[in-house]
């Protein structure tokens, strides 16, 4: 399949492509699409809109409630404990990238195996998702779900209404975080314990989607970039 996909993009890159008497043609994309579980889902993106707008009020809405007001600002720590993760997790491993392409000038050797980006960028990538907790320091568990929830339904909305249908990913993944979290009180009886059912919940659709994309990748783009170095 790499072999394949490399002979297009080649003949669609050269003098030879129609695609420059395409572009009057073009219109941007306004479905989203998606398998999942083995079942093919396709909508607007004005479905996509409402529905990523109502998980995002009743995330804020359920937040609110499930929260004393004077433990609220813990919200915006666990806030910043999230954004702070995200960073780190994107800063170590492109650090890494950066080390072995200018460094080594390896930059693209480790893409000949499909396994071995994964040894090579999961460790740095780990490394900067805990370092960055401990420059923020404790925060509860009950806040930083809570955070997820609130930023992954946030994004979904604000990047769908960018007109970027990829933002289902974070719709998808904030659905499971909010019926996890709703069912968590049904399963402890308070807000404040969390559930080991309740990250079984949030995190089984979130790892399943990464897995798939994971497999893309590997499967894809690992053989293809070995075949334009042995070109």
């Amino acid at each position: 399949m790499a072999e394949n996909v490399l002979a297009l993009l080649r003949f669609l890159s050269s003098d030879q492509s129609p695609l420059p008497t395409l572009t009057a043609g073009y219109a941007r994309p306004s479905t989203v699409y998606f398998t999942l579980f083995g079942k093919f889902y396709m909508y607007s993106f004005k479905t996509a809109r409402v529905m990523y707008l109502a998980l995002f009020v009743v995330s804020l809405t359920f937040v609110r409630i499930s929260t004393a007001r004077k433990e609220r600002a813990n919200l915006v720590r666990g806030l910043v404990a999230v954004m702070a993760s995200t960073f780190g997790t994107a800063t170590m491993p492109n650090l890494v990238a950066l080390i072995m392409s200018k460094g080594l000038n390896k930059g693209m050797s480790w893409f000949s195996n499909p396994f071995s980006p994964i040894v090579l960028y999961a460790p740095p990538a780990l490394l900067g998702a805990l370092l960055s907790q401990y420059l923020v320091g404790p925060v509860s568990e009950q806040d930083i779900l809570n955070a997820l929830l609130v930023l992954q339904s946030g994004l979904a909305y604000g990047i769908q209404m960018a007109g970027i249908g990829s933002a289902g990913l974070f719709f998808l993944s904030g659905l499971p975080f909010f019926i996890a979290l709703l069912l968590n009180r049904l399963i402890t009886g308070n807000t404040t314990d969390i559930s080991l059912i309740t990250y079984a919940i949030a995190q089984l659709e979130p790892l399943l989607i990464g897995s798939l994309m994971l497999a893309i990748v590997s499967e894809v783009f690992v053989p293809l970039v070995s075949q334009s170095i042995l070109y």
